[in-house]
């Protein structure tokens, strides 16, 4: 096969091509011919003789374009992650600073509604835990309700329709002492 590619023919006539081409042998992986352009391209030389696989996927043009992408995308997706994780660390801290600088305030309150939300982790192939946040509905007697979070306990003791104290601090649920 390399009979046909010495040419100088063929050769000029490819040479002219404004595209990527090269040639194999099938049987041997064997780069016959490159032309100018691709050599141009992705700046190799004496490719001929060479495997197919050692001057493109373990060379310039394989690593050039990963190199690129990754050296865009992982910042990016760093930067993204960092900025969600911060995010949420700034709104708790700000939070727990907003209930500790609000007044404890004790208020006559109906629960209205409660409920559950569960939310399942799995650590591998056999373990999975469960974890199960409780909200708790209180209606106050100017009609505003609010939803605090609760402990399991306390949201077993509490049944809809039951009045009573509500003592909170600013979103933090401190108890419920029933009339």
């Amino acid at each position: 096969m390399n009979e046909n590619f010495n040419s100088a023919f063929y050769k000029k006539i490819l040479d002219q091509i404004n595209s990527n081409i090269y040639v194999t042998d099938v049987e041997t992986d064997e780069i016959v011919y490159m032309n100018d352009y691709i050599k141009n391209t992705f700046q190799v030389s004496n490719t001929e003789g060479k495997k197919c696989w050692q001057k493109f996927w373990r060379n310039e043009m394989f690593y050039a374009g990963f190199d690129m992408l990754f050296s865009i995308l992982f910042p990016i997706l760093f930067l993204v992650v960092l900025g969600m994780i911060l995010y949420t660390i700034i709104g708790n801290i700000s939070t727990w600073n907003k209930n500790n600088h609000s007044p404890r305030l004790i208020v006559p309150a109906t629960v209205v509604a409660k409920r559950t939300e569960v939310s399942h982790h799995h650590t591998d192939n056999t373990m999975m835990h469960t974890f199960t946040t409780y909200y708790v509905t209180f209606q106050v007697e100017s009609g505003d309700r609010m939803e605090l979070t609760v402990s399991g306990s306390d949201y077993g003791m509490l049944v809809e329709g039951d009045i009573g104290k509500l003592s909170f601090q600013g979103t933090r649920y401190l108890g419920f002492e029933r009339s």
